[in-house]
């Protein structure tokens, strides 16, 4: 749109007439030029229109010839003036706009050579005195505001058909009503918020026209999108002051003369309805001045915002109740605006005036301290999407095993959260990093797990000291009891298992276990286990304790070593049998359906074997059962654990929750290393990777 246009399609605002005696106190025509209480143009600018002043003007070291040269340059200025009428001084050219009182046409202005655009009374209004007062007063009071964000206004006069005219600089630009019009056209639901900060750059920039047009004690009391135009370089202008009041007290000494306009006649009101304060609708008792304009500022600042119109209505009665009512903006319906924005249109938009005891400049003020805010939520969504680029690059083109990257992924990811809580795609990211499953752990989650095995190795250990301790006080009074045939078999049983205790005294007292030594201790175990044999043969009662041993230790033991535990078990286990296949040794012997026991070592008493044999199994099943017992408080633990702390990281991160599903399950079939890697990312405290210190962080 070209030139300053306030004639699109909106509620026209309802005026009153004004006296005819202002038009006549401000009407002078002399020359076919109308003297509207400004000062003569050529007595301001002696040289307007003259070709080259200085050679006119001459030299300025001689006083006679000084005075005489610039009354000669006076009188030509006066002659071209006045010669010049309209029709020949500017050139009509197209339709800029029009209203209810008047059009606005782009001219050329051939005496300059620039364009202007004109505005012109409506030829039907020519002989109307109250709106050629209206007309005069708006060309005055528009030319003396001399603001950037007001249209200056270079001349004011008669066209020849009699109609009053004025004219002012040419701007180019968009009406913010066509640019609200186009944004909430625009597809997405985000063009509103990536829009907010310029058009509330473009609000506190009119806060600051009004502002100072207060302060020279005008009322602009038609402030609305259609009146306000934005430019293609960060201009904002200030249009149609006809519904303006020059008889507001000004805040400055300097102010715009004028005398006070009749606001209300026969029951009219004045203003635009939707956008007017309840005082310009006759809702309420109150003065029509700047407070009506914070009150329109107010319901402006709304429809920027949410792209809604603060008073609705398909008619003037509807429009009035909402005002009357109070407009859109209610307790149990903010809009999803921020507090201090809505405290701000509430200040605004107090139905009573006097309850409006804001200002246009502290309008600007909190607007541009909520900015402040936005700049800065602006920078960190900026340093946000920076380290998402990051952590993408860093799982691009990486495996699920490259700890280095993942761990680079996760802090950036952690920092992007922590600048932009409520971006979706770094959760989305973060959720996919969680679920990638992992071969191997990093080495500082590797060096938890290794210390936490070492405590359970000292535990064990310490259990089966005291367990062998026991057993050597009740088992060797038993074997007394029962009766021994050979005593060197038995001797070494007890020889094993004295060792084992002294090993595991040895253990108990180290910090750090080497993996021979591991070994040393599943084979003497096994093997003193294994010993049993001896009493009754590698099928009764020994299996069960080779078993009890071999359940322990692979509780206990990181999976290096499931294997040479169980292969340890197996050997000691199926030698005796193998020996007993082939005759190397004796236990057992079959006579007919009944399968005989024979102990070269034990006297097998009827009254205490059976016992002995049935207390011996009653143990090993104790043994088994509290490691069960054990082994499911520790897995019930860990599972405790982890769901912990992905509730823990749901709270940080409510959005994450459903992403987690595929972790959660992830987690119940891997317990303990699941606990590990989640607590690697929730931890605060340092980690190594790559054998160089590195700090932690989280979102």
């Amino acid at each position: 749109m070209n030139g300053p246009n306030n004639a699109e399609n909106s509620p026209r605002a309802m005026t009153t007439s004004f006296s005819n005696d202002t038009a006549a106190r401000s009407e002078t025509v002399a020359d076919g030029r109308v003297s509207a209480g400004i000062d003569d143009t050529s007595a301001r600018s002696p040289t307007i229109g003259v070709a080259d002043a200085t050679e006119v003007m001459g030299p300025w070291n001689d006083p006679a010839a000084k005075n005489h040269e610039i009354q000669d340059s006076q009188s030509q200025a006066n002659a071209l003036l006045t010669e010049n009428r309209f029709d020949e001084r500017y050139r009509a050219d197209k339709l800029l706009g029009q209203g209810g009182m008047g059009e606005v046409r782009l001219h050329r202005d051939q005496l300059i050579g620039r364009n202007v655009a004109v505005k012109t009374i409506r030829p039907q209004l020519i002989n109307t005195g109250d709106y050629r007062a209206r007309f005069l007063r708006e060309a005055r009071i528009q030319g003396q505001l001399e603001h950037p964000a007001i249209v200056p206004v270079h001349d004011v006069g008669l066209m020849p058909d009699g109609r009053l005219y004025f004219t002012m600089k040419e701007i180019t630009g968009q009406t913010l009503r066509s640019i609200l019009r186009a944004l909430k056209e625009e597809k997405g639901s985000d063009v509103p918020r990536k829009n907010r900060r310029r058009l509330l750059s473009a609000f506190s920039r009119l806060c600051l026209a009004i502002d100072y047009a207060h302060q020279q004690g005008v009322a602009h009391r038609d402030i609305k999108p259609e009146n306000v135009m934005l430019g293609s370089f960060g201009e904002v202008w200030v249009l149609d002051w006809g519904m303006s009041s020059a008889g507001v007290q000004p805040d400055s000494e300097s102010g715009i003369s004028g005398e006070p306009l009749t606001v209300t006649q026969d029951g009219l009101v004045f203003g635009t309805p939707g956008y007017a304060a309840p005082e310009q609708l006759k809702l309420v008792a109150g003065e029509i001045g700047p407070k009506c304009d914070v009150y329109t500022l107010g319901v402006i600042l709304f429809e920027l915002l949410t792209f809604k119109p603060f008073h609705t209505g398909g008619n003037l009665n509807a429009l009035l109740w909402s005002a009357a009512m109070g407009g859109a903006l209610t307790v149990e319906d903010d809009h999803g605006l921020e507090p201090e924005l809505i405290d701000l249109i509430r200040a605004c938009t107090q139905r009573d005036p006097n309850a409006r005891s804001i200002t246009t400049r502290d309008i600007h003020d909190a607007v541009e301290h909520f900015l402040d805010g936005v700049r800065d939520l602006a920078l960190r969504q900026d340093l946000a999407h920076a380290h998402l680029e990051i952590a993408n690059h860093a799982l691009q083109h990486t495996g699920a095993d490259n700890m280095g990257d993942r761990q680079d992924a996760l802090r950036a990811l952690g920092q992007s959260l922590a600048l932009d809580p409520g971006n979706e795609e770094p959760l989305d990211l973060l959720a996919n990093v969680l679920n990638r499953p992992v071969t191997y752990l990093p080495e500082a989650v590797e060096a938890r797990i290794e210390k936490q095995y070492q405590q359970r190795l000292k535990t064990m250990v310490a259990w089966g000291k005291l367990t062998m301790m026991v057993s050597i006080l009740l088992l060797w009074p038993i074997l007394r009891a029962i009766g021994i045939r050979e005593s060197g078999p038995v001797n070494s049983f007890f020889a094993l298992a004295v060792g084992m205790i002294l090993l595991a005294v040895y253990l108990s007292r180290s910090d750090a276990w080497q993996p021979r030594v591991i070994k040393i201790a599943i084979v003497l175990s096994t093997v003193t286990m294994g010993a049993l044999t001896v009493f009754f043969g590698p099928l009764i009662v020994t299996p069960l304790f080779i078993l009890c041993n071999t359940a322990a230790w692979t509780f206990v033991l990181p999976k290096q070593f499931i294997r040479f535990t169980i292969g340890t078990a197996l050997l000691v286990a199926i030698v005796p049998v193998l020996c007993e296949t082939v005759g190397t040794i004796r236990f057992y012997s079959f006579d007919g359906s009944a399968m005989l026991v024979r102990s070269s070592v034990i006297e097998m008493s009827p009254a205490l074997t059976i016992p002995f044999i049935a207390l011996s199994t009653v143990a090993a099943l104790g043994i088994l059962a509290v490691i069960g017992v054990k082994l499911r408080a520790t897995i019930d633990a860990n599972e405790r654990r982890v769901e912990f702390m992905n509730w823990q990281l749901q709270e940080i991160f409510p959005s994450l929750g459903g992403r987690l599903t595929n972790m959660n399950r992830t987690s119940r079939q891997t317990k303990a290393t699941s606990s590990c890697a989640l607590e690697k990312i929730l931890s605060n405290n340092s980690a190594t990777h790559g054998g160089t210190p590195v700090s932690q962080e989280t979102p």
